[in-house]
């Protein structure tokens, strides 16, 4: 034992019950945010999930968001990253974007989307646009055709 320990054993401090007690709180307070993190990284990898109803868009990646069938203007299937966003693609380290970005032109765009695997849904909005993707270019072409199904007036 040091001297420090020695003086505080004197004084009545359990050095070794106050170092277990310090090394179980930083035991409870990093095991749950180990796993926050990787949760939130697991919810990024994730391909995103869609149901469409007549009334709605359900869009489930690293989140949930809805879109208003009657806030839609149109909805396409491109075959290249959308020229809108090109600048949030040549900032974007790595091969995935998931967040909300704004356009040039004051409009907001929701991006759920991995950049080297086209086709791409963008839906055009009066608010902006929503763009996605799955890494595997059948699933996007198949949740494209969902919404064309539901939506035929606005492919």
């Amino acid at each position: 034992m040091t001297e420090r320990y020695a003086e505080a054993e004197r004084v009545g401090i359990n050095v070794a019950a106050t170092r277990r007690a310090l090394h179980i709180s930083l035991l409870i307070i990093l095991i749950p945010t180990l796993a926050l993190i990787l949760y939130f990284k697991y919810q990024n990898r994730t391909a995103p999930s869609l149901t469409v109803s007549s009334s709605q868009l359900v869009l489930s990646a690293a989140g949930r968001r809805v879109v208003s069938r009657r806030d839609v203007v149109s909805v396409r299937l491109e075959s290249a990253w959308p020229a809108a966003l090109a600048d949030a693609a040549r900032a974007t380290q790595g091969d995935e974007l998931k967040r909300e970005l704004a356009l040039n032109d004051g409009r907001r765009a929701m991006v759920f989307a991995t950049l080297g695997a086209p086709p791409f849904v963008v839906i055009t909005t009066q608010r902006g646009l929503v763009v996605f993707n799955a890494a595997d270019p059948a699933r996007t072409t198949a949740m494209y055709r969902e919404i064309a199904r539901a939506w035929p007036d606005l492919v």
